[in-house]
């Protein structure tokens, strides 16, 4: 069992689902569901260097920092949204512009055309 991409509330209600069933303390779970995380939270547990007394005071912390990523996630998606949108809206008014100016090119033969017919 590994988080992987899941949520790491998700994850969590499954691992204690499963090791519910087993008599582990606190130290091995605690050892356990750190090998178990993805490679990010394994990555902030090993730079933060914090010793958790609890199994609880570790969920909560890997929970934060999950949430945290999460918001990451979703502002660095919506920038990229919004760069998108802004590059779609550039192309748009450079299409209209060069169609203007078709439009314009267009106006001035046929002006032109009908100004040589008379």
């Amino acid at each position: 069992m590994k988080q992987l991409n899941k949520l790491f509330s998700s994850f969590y209600s499954e691992f204690t689902r499963i090791f519910s069933f087993l008599n582990y303390d606190d130290i091995t779970l605690m050892n356990d569901i750190q090998n178990k995380i993805n490679n990010h939270l394994q990555n902030v547990l090993s730079v933060c260097l914090i010793e958790f007394s609890s199994l609880d005071k570790l969920k909560i912390f890997l929970q934060d920092v999950n949430n945290k990523q999460q918001v990451n996630y979703q502002l660095r998606d919506e920038q990229q949204t919004v760069k998108s949108i802004a590059a779609s809206k550039k192309r748009f008014v450079s299409s209209l512009t060069s169609a203007s100016a078709l439009t314009t090119s267009y106006v001035q033969l046929t002006t032109f055309f009908t100004l040589e017919s008379e």
